[in-house]
């Protein structure tokens, strides 16, 4: 059984009242499911048309498409079709503008204990490898900035910085950074980016958010020390160069601190490499980095300590905390 396949067990089907978001021609919940529906950003025949020439999918396999996101809220959209148990998108999370704006959405048409199942891909194997990650910071900036669109700074570092590993776009292992090989030409992603801030009518598809487990934990409990989120983490799980997410309805704000520490405890136990916060430069210069001279020992564990404590610092509990430690101050 699929990891895939194993997160469809967490759930009965057979009751379930679900939406899924771009099936395409390869759902996650099977169309023979009762309580279906699919939801997409254009209707069946158009897909098919959008399609056509397209040599990853095959046209007429494609799912029916039950609702169109037309940029209005998904209660609009959906009418009766709400109090859902199950939402699932498959790679979508990553080209979304506003991501938290869209996670509010997702789960206003939930039931209240309803959840919601993502895959989105892990930076360190695909070719978002020479990307910064996003931060939580990025995301509430989207929200404040009520994101349709991928903004210019998205669009210009995935057009610069896409990357092959020997022809590739996805690999199993952790690349060589200097081994890479970017997809466009210098100047594609200025005339793009130009070309679309000055046409409101246009759209350009990229991935606006970058994710490794570690950094999504860490934005979702960023969001959480906000208030800003009504889900909490169940479950996630690395999958080869995706990751996959249960996510579960609640209270905004309702038990935040507990929430956080559960989240902060999840991502002790993720991967965390401090380049992820880097872009192309620091990356790409990394592999030289490592032929330069003797290694200092002392000096790497102390390097390597000052990362962990730059970590500790930036997570959510530091910030929680951080009145405690000025009282603590205070009386001693």
């Amino acid at each position: 059984m699929s990891p895939r396949e194993e997160y469809l067990t967490l759930f009965d089907l057979s009751t379930a009242r679900a939406l899924e978001f771009g099936p395409a021609d390869r759902p996650w919940i099977p169309r023979e499911t009762p309580g279906i529906r699919y939801i997409d950003h254009l209707s069946t025949e158009d897909l098919r048309k959008k399609m056509q020439s397209s040599p990853l999918y095959k046209p007429d396999d494609l799912c029916d498409i039950h609702f169109v996101s037309d940029g209005r809220p998904l209660k609009a959209i959906l009418e009766d079709w709400i109090d859902l148990d199950l939402i699932v998108a498959s790679h979508v999370v990553e080209h979304v503008p506003d991501l938290l704006g869209w996670l509010l959405d997702l789960s206003s048409v939930l039931a209240s204990d309803g959840r919601i199942m993502l895959a989105a891909p892990n930076k360190a194997y695909i070719f978002d490898f020479l990307r910064r990650i996003t931060t939580v910071e990025d995301v509430i900036a989207n929200y404040l900035q009520h994101r349709t669109k991928p903004s210019p700074t998205a669009i210009l570092e995935h057009i610069s910085l896409i990357s092959t590993n020997a022809g590739a776009i996805t690999w199993s292992e952790e690349a060589d950074s200097s081994k890479l090989a970017r997809m466009h030409q210098p100047g594609e992603a200025y005339k793009l980016a130009s070309d679309h801030v000055d046409d409101n009518s246009s759209y350009v598809d990229v991935h606006v958010s970058i994710f490794t487990p570690y950094s999504f934990v860490q934005i979702l409990a960023g969001l959480t020390v906000n208030g800003f989120l009504p889900l909490e983490l169940e479950r996630i799980d690395e999958n080869g160069f995706e990751f996959l997410v249960v996510l579960k309805r609640c209270v905004a704000d309702e038990r935040i601190p507990e929430r956080v520490a559960a989240l902060e405890k999840i991502a002790a136990k993720l991967p965390f490499r401090i380049r992820d916060y880097y872009a192309a430069e620091f990356v790409w210069r990394e592999p030289r980095l490592r032929n330069f001279g003797a290694i200092d020992e002392t000096a790497l564990a102390k390097q390597q300590l000052e990362v962990e404590l730059a970590r500790l610092k930036g997570s959510a509990s530091w910030r929680i905390t951080k009145p405690l430690r000025g009282l603590r101050r205070l009386f001693h």
